[in-house]
């Protein structure tokens, strides 16, 4: 199986290289972008997409080698940002309290303000010289264009009237770029060179010694082989069956030897709970137990991951651990690319890719996944990262 096949998809469905992405991108540019020691990136959310959004980092490095880079970032993320070697400084927005506002709890709104000038202030204070926003909202352009930052780049069709804030403004791009084929594209045309897309993460020793202490008080020995299985997403629509999940895990264990793992954040509690009771070979549940750099640990020493289109996979991916992603309501071309060491499971079935994002009367793209297509993609993912080394 090649890494850019499809499992359960049609064969002209293939995930795009580097290079192919590069052949859609907009002819290249040149900014006085390319030129400045002080860049601000912007991706306020989620951990799927700033992960996705972290290869921009580096390309900036690459391209001005002696450049600060800082990253203006949601304050419930800034942990996914510690991952990332390439950014020099991080600075907060206050998405905690804006999440509060908009379920109408109106007291939140002074500890905004009060946040967002803080940001202001410190981006002011930090001289930057141009910002990049990779999302386009209106609250990351707002708060550039009060910084005074005097390049203020992004996409002609950033969302919320964000666009109308912005100096220099690439045009619409294909949509079949993708999450970071997009910002890629941005980068090019800016006049970045782009020599990679990779997704970066950097685990350092302590992360990876309490997650090795985390895994040793659960009973398992971390320098043996296991599996990490990430049953849950932020979207509904995007989880396989629990079960389903289970019988794979299950044969891996008894075929492979392999521990078990099962992963996720506090919301994701029902569905490793699920997972655990449908199984049965024993797995180590750190539901809601990690930080994310410990969680990034735990999924580099990881043989495999197995999971849908959620934040760990990417970080899983990120951190060079072998992976099989579950994709339903949402097109995998567009999350991934033949370079990552990913096994992907989709099926192309009349009405994806849908994009929706809580509920579906059917989940027929989901449904039709079969254990014995991601056992086989899993053994393959195995088998190839075995004779890899």
């Amino acid at each position: 199986m090649a890494p850019e096949e499809i499992v359960g998809a049609p064969a002209h469905l293939r995930l795009p290289t580097l290079q192919e992405l590069l052949a859609r991108m907009p002819e290249p540019g040149h900014t006085p972008v390319t030129e400045a020691k002080r860049i601000l990136l912007i991706r306020l959310s989620s951990m799927g997409d700033i992960i996705h959004n972290s290869t921009a980092a580096a390309v900036v490095r690459e391209n001005i080698p002696d450049a600060h880079i800082g990253w203006l970032v949601g304050d419930i993320f800034q942990e996914v940002l510690c991952l990332n070697p390439y950014v020099d400084q991080i600075l907060t927005f206050p998405k905690k309290r804006w999440r509060r506002l908009w379920q109408w709890k109106l007291r939140a709104l002074p500890g905004i303000v009060r946040g967002q000038a803080q940001a202001i202030r410190r981006m002011r204070a930090e001289g930057y010289e141009a910002s990049v926003d990779l999302q386009g909202l209106i609250v990351g352009a707002l708060a550039v264009r009060l910084a005074r930052i005097p390049y203020r780049c992004g996409f002609s069709d950033a969302r919320e009237g964000s666009a109308l804030l912005l100096n220099l403004r690439v045009k619409r791009m294909d949509p079949m770029l993708g999450a970071r084929g997009r910002v890629l594209g941005l980068l090019h045309w800016l006049g970045f060179a782009v020599s990679r897309g990779d997704m970066i993460v950097r685990v350092r020793p302590e992360w990876r010694q309490a997650a090795a202490r985390l895994l040793e008080q659960e009973g398992l020995n971390p320098e043996s082989p296991f599996v990490v299985v990430c049953p849950g997403a932020y979207d509904p629509v995007r989880e396989w069956l629990p079960e389903r999940f289970a019988a794979v895990a299950d044969r891996l264990s008894e075929q492979f030897g392999l521990g078990m793992v099962l992963v996720g954040g506090a919301h994701d509690r029902e569905d490793v709970q699920a997972v655990a009771e449908a199984m049965r070979t024993p797995a180590v549940a750190l539901v809601g137990r990690t930080s994310v750099p410990e969680l990034a640990a735990v999924l580099s020493m990881a043989r495999l991951c197995l999971a849908g289109d959620t934040g760990s996979l990417y970080l899983a991916l990120a951190a060079g651990s072998p992976s099989v992603g579950i994709f339903g309501p949402i097109d995998p071309r567009l999350r991934l690319m033949a370079e990552d060491p990913c096994r992907v499971v989709y099926k192309a079935v009349e009405c994806a890719p849908c994009h929706r994002r809580l509920t579906c009367p059917h989940m027929t793209c989901m449904t039709r996944v079969s254990v014995e297509e991601v056992y086989e993609a899993a053994r393959a993912a195995l088998e190839g990262e075995s004779n890899s080394r």
